[in-house]
């Protein structure tokens, strides 16, 4: 029987029965059936039905079947490996989509025994938490939690009579067990902050509890334990204007959440060359007044610019101070001795974007234009640095139209920087600076990277890679920069050299991503690629072949290896896919790729000393790798135990090799060409490396 139903079958399908309309009557319907079809790596678990506090029904396996619609009805899903999700049942028939992530089992500490309702709460950035699942359970002195490693992932801890406590996840599944502090009468702050480029540097909370957050610490903030009432949110800025305050109302034993979003301010970094930077100098910020509304008036011909001090800072430890906090306008900034003006300049402030300005006595000024492709290359950071022994480094960002205009220290021949953000962009171009004016274009060519991450918790800096694998007229070396927790996203790098590049990131032993290969030229010059970092916990066992484990081994090619027990690692950050070079103690070293989860077990192998002979010393650095019998990827020769015998004075080196795979044929890697040799025993094997 037709009835005009199509069957969804991705995540959902639905078994429909007797369901039509005939001949101007009803005809009886039974309930539609939804059966939902879990993840394959999701060996069981449990969905409850929920009507009210009643259950309605409870199943057990792989096997979900519901009846719909299910008004009023919520299903809760406990699945083995992943976090639980509760969701409506008629949600779930009108939309068969639901989400299960895979989880790792965290273990947190309790000090007071009690029972604790958990909340897992998706908590995006200017948004308001949302709750994914709610579990109520016996606390003893140890919880287990199946957690996802998400930036948005949060829980919530609950106990009768007591302020909640809600932790980042990222926090609970570190080294040590995080522990839930004791109950604490109260209610909650919690508050989110996001990244952007200029932020204060603290809020001031006040009301009946006080206290401040340092910014520069976490993303995080909470009060656990506030008293009820009102309380005020202050944004504070380096050296400048406090912000707009947020409004919070707390009530016993509930939280409050904020999301703390970027104001539209600007910021100052200020150089003050050291002729006029001494410990009785300060420097002064002043706000111009809007010439347009002067200009409405009708007296533009008299008009005086009228100015307000917004920042007093002194220049003591310091002759690069910060002063953030700043309306969009034109300000004026002086150096102040003993009550003189010693030193002045004008600079402009654009809503989160940081300005550069110079304060010296020196007349030596440039000027000119950043182009990209013959178009403006607005936002970009250039540094002008040694110029003069003593000089302070001048920075400047470019406007809309590419354009900058700065002071210089001294006459002077300078090293030019560009800089993306927070990334330094490997590029480099120097000029010549003559007193006075000057003028100095800086006409490339190039693209424009933006990089999108997921699964970065922030909790800590995030490493970029930027790889160069082959450039058009430029070359450098590769680099690696820390991006703050606090930076806004996409990250963007304006004026790469045609060419392509291998681009990682990862956390410190934590999440990584694999590796993306991208090209920029003249037809693509703008690409942008995604990041997803993901923790992917795997445990790697070593072993002999009794099965006793190995101590000392060396595991590479992670962003974390911890050793828990002799011969045993769980290692981290290392997406499915990574190679993992293992070098074992008195055995031939071997390479596993990493799966999506799981265990990888290796039986080390038993060796042999072999002697070789090599016309280049880089054989040794990794240069040339081995086929290993029983290995999931080239092994690198600096995986193996090597011994230099004799060479030099244009003799070949020969080398020995400790722990060399018994097999006489072997197939090893110098650069692109691939060989196989045959490794006799007792017999010194030549190598030359290729040109």
């Amino acid at each position: 029987m037709d009835c005009g139903v199509s069957r969804r079958a991705l995540v959902v399908v639905l078994f429909l029965s007797g369901a039509c309309l005939s001949s101007g009557r009803v005809v009886a319907q039974r309930p539609t059936v939804v059966r939902l079809q879990v993840p394959p790596w999701v060996s069981g678990g449990r969905c409850t039905v929920r009507q009210g506090a009643a259950i309605v029904v409870e199943q057990h396996g792989r096997e979900q079947a519901f009846e719909c619609p299910g008004r009023g009805r919520v299903v809760e899903c406990d699945l083995d490996g992943a976090e639980p999700v509760d969701f409506r049942l008629d949600t779930l028939c009108r939309t068969p989509s639901v989400s299960f992530r895979r989880a790792e089992a965290v273990s947190v500490g309790v000090s007071v025994p009690a029972a604790v309702k958990l909340e897992w709460l998706n908590w995006r950035l200017e948004e308001e938490p949302v709750v994914v699942a709610t579990r109520t359970v016996a606390a003893n002195l140890h919880l287990q939690i199946p957690v996802t490693r998400l930036g948005d992932r949060f829980i919530r801890f609950s106990r009768p009579g007591a302020s909640p406590v809600t932790v980042q996840a990222g926090r609970l599944m570190g080294p040590s067990a995080w522990v839930l502090p004791a109950p604490v009468p109260g209610g909650e702050i919690v508050a989110r902050a996001s990244p952007a480029t200029v932020l204060p540097t603290r809020y001031s909370v006040s009301g009946p509890s006080a206290v401040n957050w340092d910014r520069r610490t976490t993303a995080l903030y909470s009060i656990v334990g506030a008293r009820p009432g009102n309380y005020r949110v202050l944004p504070i800025y380096e050296n400048g204007p406090t912000g707009k305050p947020v409004v919070a109302a707390v009530r016993e034993g509930f939280s409050t959440a904020l999301s703390l979003r970027p104001e539209q301010v600007g910021g100052v970094r200020v150089a003050v060359d050291r002729d006029v930077c001494t410990h009785e100098s300060e420097v002064v910020i002043l706000r111009q007044a809007d010439a347009q509304a002067a200009e409405a008036t009708g007296i533009q011909r008299t008009w005086t610019p009228r100015t307000e001090v917004v920042a007093r800072v002194g220049l003591i430890g310091t002759c690069e101070p910060t002063v953030a906090g700043l309306q969009r306008g034109r300000f004026d900034a002086l150096v102040k001795a003993n009550g003189a003006t010693v030193a002045a300049a004008s600079v402009d402030v654009a809503p989160q974007q940081w300005s550069g300005i110079l304060l010296s006595n020196s007349r030596t000024t440039v000027s000119g234009r950043v182009l990209l492709n013959q178009r403006p290359l607005s936002g970009v950071e250039l540094s002008f640095s040694g110029g003069s022994p003593r000089g302070a480094t001048s920075r400047v960002v470019t406007d809309s139209q590419g354009s900058y205009n700065t002071g210089l220290p001294a006459p002077g021949r300078y090293v030019v920087t560009l800089s993306s953000g927070s990334v330094r962009i490997p590029r480099t171009t120097t000029t010549s600076i003559a007193e006075g004016p000057n003028s100095f274009d800086w006409e490339m060519e190039g693209g424009v990277l933006t990089i999108r991450t997921s699964g970065w918790d922030r909790l800590s800096p995030l490493e970029l890679s930027l790889s160069v694998l082959k450039t058009v007229g430029a070359t450098y070396s590769s680099s690696v920069t820390a991006i703050p927790p606090d930076s806004p996203e996409p990250i963007e790098l304006a004026g790469l050299s045609f060419g392509t590049y291998r681009v990682s990131a990862g956390v410190h032993k934590g999440a990584s991503a694999k590796p993306v290969q991208v090209s920029l030229d003249e037809k693509q010059p703008q690409q942008t690629i995604d990041l997803e970092l993901t923790d992917n916990p795997v445990v790697l066992r070593v072993r002999d072949e009794a099965g006793s484990p190995i101590s000392g081994v060396l595991v590479t090619g992670a962003n974390g290896a911890t050793e828990v027990q002799p011969g045993e690692f769980v290692v981290r950050g290392a997406p499915p896919g990574t190679s993992l070079g293992i070098r074992i103690p008195g055995f031939v070293p071997t390479c596993r790729v990493t799966p999506k989860g799981g265990d990888v077990d290796v039986i080390a192998q038993a060796g042999r000393v072999v002697q070789f002979e090599s016309d280049r010393v880089a054989v040794v650095s990794g240069a040339m790798v081995l086929s290993v019998a029983g290995a999931d990827c080239p092994v690198p020769l600096s995986l193996f135990s090597v011994r230099r015998q004799s060479g030099g004075d244009g003799q070949p080196t020969r080398w020995s090799i400790l722990n060399f795979p018994l097999a006489e044929i072997v197939s090893l890697q110098l650069g692109t060409e691939v060989r196989r040799i045959q490794v006799p025993s007792g017999e010194i094997i030549t190598i030359k490396t290729p040109d």
